[in-house]
């Protein structure tokens, strides 16, 4: 357990007392207790495999001064350098409040590789000194990162080694299953209520500064980005606001970098009767017909837990014959309506599972993703390339851009 608190709380040599208590009148005082069987393994893997290794090469002649440093609690720590040809053994040495060593090498090994290992392993492989990028290497529990970068004429490496048990062996778990060659859709959009947030009205001014304006200057001028929006009241608030940009709106729906669903709004389907159900389409699926030319064939109602009956009979009457929901669990349905009509379904489980992982760094993220393809194998046999859904989403979240992710 780690406790933070102020220094004047604490005298050294003297225990101190805490006290939890429940929920108390004009108090927001929380704690969340995590319990973990393997607490201490962890910590106790992470410092003996974690390891964070910089260097710097200096152009002399024709050698390099090479200097490398980490932080001082890596001092007396072996390490066995390879540059092209040449092979030495080095050990860290406390200076400076860092561990330090230096060596020089012949220019002409620069194009021959440089490794640097430890006792654990290979921590550093760098192909070749004249070109500068970065590169992730997963090796079972253990994820190492090395970044290369020239600034002037003098060249930077910073070398990462990082224990991340569940993500390497997840990713591993995943390159050895049927859903290796499979191909991620990551689906990206926003959750909307009308009012939930503030007022409708200044709902309607954060639906159109915080996410559409720049959601749509951002779909103009990118290649590959695309974006879900939920349903047509957005776009019509958007371009009553702005009737100048109706056309953009339009070109974008043409194009598939946006699309809408079907429905006027995201009804409390068990409130409604028959009759105004049907018109969500007439204000939806017609609206952006007559508005666009737009074939609107999706229903999103993510965030509302209740469903109809006979909704599914009248999404297929309304040319709708897809459904995007969560508050369920996480999968693919055919929906039924009594009179043996359906439209396909699918739930993520709860609609913003996928958000805050997405935002964590690469390894979170990257043990997410694994997981998330996981789930899906037991809906695929061997024939096939499976098709893995992802679906971004959170209230009132702006436009997320993840090509980095993409690309990584």
């Amino acid at each position: 357990m780690t406790l933070e608190a102020p220094s004047d709380w604490v005298s050294p040599g003297r225990p101190l007392e805490i006290r939890i208590t429940g929920s108390n009148s004009d108090s927001n005082t929380w704690i969340i207790v995590y319990k973990a069987t393997d607490a201490l393994s962890y910590l106790q893997n992470k410092a003996k495999y974690s390891f964070q290794l910089k260097a710097s090469f200096t152009r002399k002649d024709d050698s390099y001064d090479v200097l490398l440093h980490s932080p001082e609690c890596f001092a007396g720590k072996k390490l066995e350098i390879m540059a092209g040809e040449y092979k030495i053994s080095k050990q860290l040495i406390s200076k400076n409040d860092r561990s330090e060593v230096s060596i020089n090498i012949d220019a002409s090994h620069k194009e021959g590789g440089f490794i640097i290992s430890d006792d654990i392993g290979e921590m550093v492989n760098i192909k070749n000194l004249n070109n500068p990028g970065s590169e992730i290497k997963i090796l079972n529990k253990l994820v190492i990162l090395n970044e290369l970068k020239i600034e002037n004429d003098t060249l930077y490496l910073d070398a990462q080694r990082l224990y991340r048990p569940k993500t390497g062996s997840n990713l591993l778990k995943l390159s050895r299953s049927k859903m290796k060659n499979g191909t991620i859709y990551l689906m990206n959009s926003s959750h909307q209520d009308i009012a939930w947030m503030d007022t409708p009205g200044k709902c309607v001014i954060d639906r159109d500064t915080m996410l559409l304006d720049p959601l749509f200057e951002k779909a103009v001028v990118s290649v590959s980005y695309r974006f879900d929006i939920e349903d047509a009241l957005m776009l019509k608030e958007y371009i009553d606001r702005h009737p100048e940009k109706k056309k953009i709106v339009g070109n974008l729906l043409k194009e598939g970098k946006i699309s809408c669903g079907s429905t006027f709004i995201q009804p409390y389907e068990e409130m409604y009767s028959g009759e105004a159900l049907a018109r969500q389409f007439y204000f939806g699926v017609r609206w952006l017909k007559e508005e666009f030319d737009y074939d609107a064939d999706i229903y999103w109602n993510v965030d509302v837990p209740g469903r109809t009956l006979q909704m599914p009979q009248i999404l297929k009457k309304a040319g709708t014959d897809y459904m995007v929901f969560s508050r369920f669990e996480q999968g693919f349905y055919n929906w039924y309506s009594p009179d043996g009509s359906f439209v396909t379904a699918y739930s993520p489980g709860h609609y913003a599972s996928a958000y805050l992982p997405l935002q964590r760094s690469f390894f979170e993220t990257a043990r997410f993703i694994s997981d998330n393809a996981l789930f899906w194998s037991g809906f695929y046999n061997s024939a096939g390339e499976p098709e893995i859904p992802l679906l971004s989403d959170w209230d009132m979240s702006p436009a997320k851009d993840y090509n980095h992710l993409v690309d990584m």
